[in-house]
């Protein structure tokens, strides 16, 4: 049997006759008539459950606080990528834009010491994360300044 290919990637569906109806790729073996695509299949494929409200609810204290530290963060992510650009810092890459994520799972964290807490190995876009455990943002400018008052650098 002779195969056809395509130039524009598409596969033949198989079994079918040359001049069939194309399907990409990646779509071999899918359900058809879009069954993912409904609404019902793709609450139930994220484990959710048509119809019904979800079962957590955040406190309007709790979600002022998300929002205050996202602010913050933001705020000193953007103080760092103007002093970055002024020359007015020794280095800064970090993470503008991860705030909605980082913030809730900093607020998270277990923190002490031991093995009774959380583990933590962060890396240049941790900020997010920090601030809701208590970073100090004056020791990341200090730090972005490599100055003697640096807490991070001994």
């Amino acid at each position: 049997m002779k195969r056809h290919h395509q130039k524009n990637g598409m596969h033949p569906q198989p079994g079918s006759q040359p001049g069939a109806k194309k399907i990409p790729p990646f779509a071999v073996g899918m359900p058809k008539n879009g069954a993912l695509l409904k609404p019902e299949n793709k609450a139930k494929s994220f484990g959710v459950q048509t119809g019904k409200k979800p079962s957590f609810k955040l406190s309007a204290e709790k979600l002022v606080q998300i929002h205050d530290t996202m602010i913050k963060t933001r705020a000193l992510e953007e103080r760092l990528i103007k002093m970055y650009k002024q020359s007015d810092g020794y280095f800064w890459l970090g993470g503008p834009g991860e705030e909605a994520f980082a913030i809730p799972l900093g607020m998270q964290g277990k923190i002490g010491e031991g093995v009774d807490y959380d583990f933590w190995h962060l890396h240049y876009r941790s900020s997010g994360i920090l601030m809701p455990m208590g970073l100090n943002p004056m020791d990341v400018i200090r730090q972005m300044k490599n100055v003697a008052t640096d807490p991070f650098s001994g």
